[in-house]
């Protein structure tokens, strides 16, 4: 699911039939804090700026336009507000890019589409008005584009049927140790 500038469409009742009637655009999203679920959508209706509650939402159709029962907004506490374009950052003070879109799975933010890459919604370390993600860490067995260790399953796999993996762990940066030669 996308919401970014996505047309709103809002459910009214005309004599005995409901017709939807174009009201806005969704501006972004509002997140727990915690959990990542969307709790409210920043919507530009008409000449304001209000958060409406997700679960106002009766559903979005195959070209994106989001439907929703009513205009109620409501304050949105506790809650991370997630925009197009709001620049991103790791703890380090590195740039990585603007925030392009989420990726959304049941109602939750599952991953952060910052300049083509994704990351995970979990990373959310702080927010303002900038970004900024957690470093990500590397699990055991995959190549790491930073370290350039080269340690693959297949290594790590065979040094565990050795019962040498602790050794072989203890060799390489930022350990280092040769304990063949340890005294």
């Amino acid at each position: 699911m996308e919401f970014f500038q996505k047309t709103i469409f809002v459910r009214r009742k005309k004599k005995d039939e409901f017709v939807y009637e174009k009201r806005g655009i969704c501006l972004g999203v509002y997140i727990s804090k915690k959990s990542t679920q969307i709790k409210h959508l920043l919507c530009s209706l008409d000449d304001k700026t209000v958060a409406i509650p997700f679960s106002n939402v009766l559903r979005m159709d195959e070209n994106g336009s989001i439907y929703l029962k009513n205009l109620r907004s409501a304050f949105p506490n506790q809650c991370a507000r997630l925009t197009p374009y709001l620049p991103v950052y790791s703890c380090e003070g590195k740039y990585l890019g603007r925030l392009d879109g989420v990726i959304c799975e049941n109602s939750c933010v599952s991953k952060l589409v910052v300049s083509g890459k994704k990351y995970p919604a979990l990373a959310i370390d702080g927010l303002s008005d900038i970004l900024i993600i957690k470093p990500l860490p590397y699990p055991l067995g995959e190549w790491s584009e930073e370290e350039q260790s080269g340690v693959s399953r297949k290594l790590l796999k065979n040094k565990i049927k050795q019962g040498k993996l602790i050794k072989f762990t203890l060799s390489l940066a930022p350990f280092g140790v040769d304990l063949d030669n340890a005294g």
